[in-house]
């Protein structure tokens, strides 16, 4: 099972002082990427970003989502600052 295999990968990097982070799974020392674009595509909410502790969130990705392309014709891929 993926849940267990990555738990134990957090278990080992705990050890070592390393926190681990994906987007929805956890042990005491794997927390969040908040991606404010993921966030936003999936109709989530400001209150809902509100109940994570601080020590839950690893990272934060902005939504640099373009201007002038609708919701549901966003990609991915397809963001409004640069690369570098």
């Amino acid at each position: 099972m993926q849940a267990d295999r990555l738990r134990e990968i957090a278990k080992v990097l705990k050890n070592h002082g390393q926190r681990f982070s994906l987007e929805y799974i956890g042990t005491s020392n794997v927390g969040f990427v908040l991606d404010s674009w993921h966030c936003w595509q999936a109709g989530g909410t400001a209150e809902q970003i509100l109940t994570l502790q601080v020590d839950e969130i690893i990272a934060v990705d902005l939504n640099d989502a373009p201007r002038g392309v609708e919701k549901r014709a966003q990609l991915d891929h397809q963001r409004e600052l640069p690369v570098s």
